[in-house]
């Protein structure tokens, strides 16, 4: 005696019941299953427009670091050796790193829609 099902094992089951019940059933799943993935794509079109906008602020963030304008630093320029110099040169690297990225991603997101 075979364990595997005969090919139409699934088709036999609904023999038994009228089309119509069937076919409301599959109409209501088919309408969950669309408004599902729905709500998928909207969820990720708005997750990939707040990544957007995250690696936008991150790059100009990373710019205005670079080019000393923030209020913390004022221009003051540290010890290329020091401790400070070598912090601050990682963070900035870091943001730039990070918003490209995020940049990556956020073309990647294009070239698939």
């Amino acid at each position: 005696m075979s364990d595997a099902l005969p090919d139409d094992a699934w088709v036999q089951s609904f023999q038994a019941t009228s089309p119509k019940p069937l076919f409301d059933t599959l109409k209501r799943r088919l309408q969950a299953s669309t408004t599902h993935v729905s709500a998928l794509s909207e969820l990720f079109k708005q997750r990939a427009a707040i990544e957007t906008q995250y690696a936008d602020s991150l790059a100009k963030l990373a710019k205005t670091a670079e080019a000393g304008g923030l209020n913390g630093k004022s221009g003051v320029e540290w010890d290329k050796s020091g401790g400070e110099a070598k912090l601050w040169d990682i963070v900035v690297t870091d943001l730039v790193e990070v918003s490209t990225i995020e940049g990556y991603k956020k073309l990647g997101r294009r070239a698939a829609s």
